[in-house]
């Protein structure tokens, strides 16, 4: 007698239809996360947040270990480009690293700024490691408040 209550499928290994993904998964859980480095391994990438505030914009970039004569920031057009280096410590004969889990290299970030930005308007500082650039709003992007008078 044939039920009106259809049969689940059944998902071996063999008809399973995320299979595919899960082969993939796998070869990659095997490898270091060496692997999904930069190609030097070592590569420092800065974390970074972008705020929009009613009369700026804020760019803030994690730089532990830089100075503000490591960083290098220019803006081409609404191109915003945060660059440096963070360089090697020298390392002694007497010293013996066992493993580093610490980034070296040039670093590069670049953002493209809003139309709203003005880009002959910007301040950085530096701060505990902090890189805080402010980039004002062109004098036409700023909100306007316009009271309602009564007659």
């Amino acid at each position: 007698m044939t039920t009106l209550v259809p049969r689940l499928r059944d998902f071996s290994i063999f008809n399973n239809p995320f299979r595919p993904f899960n082969e993939i998964e796998e070869l990659f859980r095997g490898l270091p996360d060496e692997a999904f480095a930069a190609p030097n391994g070592n590569m420092m990438i800065p974390a970074v947040e972008f705020v929009e505030l009613p009369e700026f914009y804020k760019v803030k970039a994690e730089l532990p270990g830089l100075e503000a004569k490591d960083i290098d920031i220019q803006i081409n057009g609404d191109l915003l480009t945060l660059s440096g280096e963070k360089k090697e410590e020298k390392k002694t004969e007497q010293m013996n690293v066992h493993f580093t889990e610490r980034r070296y290299g040039k670093w590069q970030r670049s953002f493209r700024l809003p139309a709203s930005a003005d880009p002959t308007r910007v301040e950085a500082t530096m701060n505990n490691g902090v890189l805080d650039v402010t980039i004002i709003k062109r004098v036409e992007a700023k909100p306007q408040v316009i009271k309602v008078k009564t007659v």
